[in-house]
């Protein structure tokens, strides 16, 4: 077979396959984040802690919202040198996992403006270390909760 028959054969799958495409009933989606910690106990200024990549969080949101008004949704984040860093301050870092539930009301139904109110609310865990003058003084995970409202666009 040719190149060009094979790119016709292509094309022509792919156009059988676009017209037979249905209407979808579920919403998914990725949401990749990168944050700053500044304030408050963490320490710094907003500018300081920007020019530090050591106090920078990285992290992700996966989520999907079935047909109805209920999704799920798992938020992982990690930041190294968390409590700062210094000669008295060791190693350090913060992870959290945080899978929730999703429950949103589309403005319209599913053929409205697109708009979903929500609220999600989700229990998962929190790592923290921290050595301080070569002590532990934080080791270990804990159970932690989540709580949030908002709007999304689709």
């Amino acid at each position: 077979m040719t190149i060009t028959k094979s790119l016709k054969v292509l094309s022509a799958a792919l156009l059988i396959c676009a017209s037979c495409a249905t209407e979808a009933h579920a919403d998914g989606f990725v949401s990749p984040f990168m944050a700053v910690n500044f304030g408050g106990d963490v320490g710094g200024t907003f500018d300081d802690n920007v020019s530090s990549r050591n106090r920078t969080t990285f992290g992700a949101a996966l989520g999907f919202m079935g047909g109805g008004i209920f999704g799920v949704e798992l938020d992982v984040a990690y930041t190294s040198n968390f409590y700062g860093e210094g000669a008295v301050v060791g190693d350090n870092s913060l992870l959290t996992v945080m899978p929730a539930l999703i429950m949103g009301i589309p403005v319209g139904g599913q053929q409205g403006p697109g708009i979903r109110p929500y609220a999600t609310a989700g229990v998962g865990v929190i790592r923290r270390e921290l050595k301080f003058g070569g002590l532990d003084l934080f080791h270990g995970s804990e159970l932690a909760y989540s709580l949030g409202f908002g709007v999304m666009g689709y």
